[in-house]
This record gives C-alpha cells, structure tokens and sequence, in this order.
C-alpha cells in the first residue's frame, strides 16, 4: 500500500513536518510512505507504522516527522530518527538482499 505526501505543513510547534495517514484496517504487509515534493520513499510495516504513529483516531493511525533539524518533543519523531526506513536500508532489510542496496 502506498501513501504520498504532496505538501510538507507545520507542527505544532511551528517546525516543517511530514505527515501520512493509512486507515488501521488497511491490509497491506507494508506501507510505502511517498514523500513527493523531495522524491523520496520509506517502505515500512504496517505493525511499525500503527506503533511509532502519534495519533490514532477514527480508524486511522497519522504519522508524522519533522524534517527541519532541531530539538526533539516527546511526541515528535525528526527525519534521521527514521533513516533505517530509506529505500537503500529498508528494501535490503525487507527482501532479505544483502549489498549496496537499491540504486
């Protein structure tokens, strides 16, 4: 299952974030987190989606990163805290391929 991003928007706390939505009764084995405008992806687990998701609310789980570099809030994930998750690190890690990873 794939989700995009087609625009980066505020935090809360005012820093750039990335946010992604996937409905909690989604069947996929893996999310494809599109992050359009910087043309990047992120395959990731549906499990570890639904558990590093900030939020769950009517049947969704959202999850979120800032990508501006600073201070980090309990809540708040940064960009690099998820970098096992790039296409080169993960889609090695998923199909059991080991290497240089994807290019």
């Amino acid at each position: 299952m794939s989700t995009s991003n087609l625009a980066q928007e505020p935090s809360e706390k005012g820093k750039i974030a990335i946010r992604w939505t996937v409905r909690d009764d989604c069947p996929a084995d893996f999310i494809a987190c599109v992050d359009l405008t910087r043309e990047k992806f992120r395959p990731i687990s549906s499990a570890e989606f639904r558990q590093k998701a900030q939020q769950h609310n009517r049947g969704n789980s959202h999850l979120w990163w800032l990508i501006e570099p600073g201070p980090k809030s309990k809540k708040s994930l940064r960009e690099d805290d998820l970098s096992i998750y790039d296409a080169d690190s993960a889609i090695p890690r998923i199909f059991g391929v080991r290497g240089q990873g994807v290019r």
